[in-house]
């Protein structure tokens, strides 16, 4: 059966170039949606770009908009559904390699390998290595593996192979959802992949054009609070499953703090959205 692709960038208040960005997208697909995400509804695309849009005014954050997008897709009957943020740069092409490539595999979701839009810095991914989480930093030339989560931008899911019942969660709003997704995901016995062969382009981490590696996000003080908070709650989520990442995780948020503690001109606003962060993360409920 020939694959129905719904294709779908979460937009908000996007830059001038996003129009085009769609558009060399649009040809590929079956349907491309625009969710507008922003409060007041501003994104006024043309009539003639040829996309559907669904009006979502930031209602759970991005993860309210991807919720919208996947009931959209299953609803109109269609298999895949690949999901962008509206930065993403996609490669002609790429949509087309991975719903291929996750159907020859059988997978649940499959997602590219991503440069840093800023400064042009592969990405750190967590593969999946006989069930135990390994963080890898990738420039791709390892064809399709088994990945033990990915991050949103990029990836296609095969509706058919997806409880419908497992969403992404709002109460999140934007940081880690993707994570505790692809978790829910795996426990439900989804099969997740990267496509190491695949790779876009992606902003992460709003940080200035040519800064290195592990230059520190420019994020709001209410951002990093979201961030630590949500990072928090997986762990309390997820631990005695998923120890090791749990583990791995917590040295990895130490370390950020550390290093935004020293790098940012702002620490003590930003020490002040740690604590609130700590104090939300250990506070919310955890189901």
């Amino acid at each position: 059966m020939t694959p129905r692709i719904a294709c779908c960038f979460i937009a908000y208040r996007p830059d001038a170039g996003f129009l085009d960005r769609i558009r060399q997208v649009r040809a590929e697909v079956d349907e491309l949606l625009v969710v507008d995400n922003s409060e007041d509804l501003s994104l006024g695309l043309p009539a003639d770009a040829g996309v559907t849009v669904i009006a979502n005014a930031n209602r759970g954050g991005i993860a309210g908009a991807l919720n919208r997008a996947v009931d959209h897709a299953r609803t109109a009957g269609f298999s895949h559904i690949c999901l962008f943020d509206h930065d993403s740069l996609v490669p002609r092409g790429m949509v087309q390699r991975l719903v291929h490539e996750l159907e020859r595999v059988q997978g649940t979701l499959i997602g590219p390998i991503y440069t840093n839009s800023a400064n042009g810095h592969p990405g750190r991914f967590f593969i999946d290595v006989d069930g135990r989480p390994k963080s890898r930093w990738l420039t791709g030339g390892q064809g399709v593996i088994p990945a033990f989560f990915l991050i949103t931008s990029g990836t296609v899911l095969a509706l058919a192979r997806h409880d419908g019942s497992i969403r992404y969660d709002e109460s999140m709003k934007v940081d880690m959802v993707d994570i505790e997704f692809c978790l829910q995901v795996r426990q439900a016995g989804g099969k997740l992949f990267l496509d190491t062969d695949s790779q876009m382009s992606h902003g992460i981490g709003n940080k200035d054009k040519g800064s290195w590696r592990f230059a520190p996000p420019n994020y709001s003080p209410n951002r990093f609070r979201m961030i630590l908070g949500n990072r928090i709650l997986i762990w309390r989520r997820w631990g005695r499953i998923h120890p090791r990442f749990v583990l791995h995780d917590i040295f990895v948020a130490t370390a950020d703090v550390v290093r935004n503690t020293l790098l940012l001109k702002n620490r003590l606003v930003y020490l002040r959205a740690v604590c609130g962060g700590v104090r939300d993360g250990l506070t919310r409920p955890r189901a």
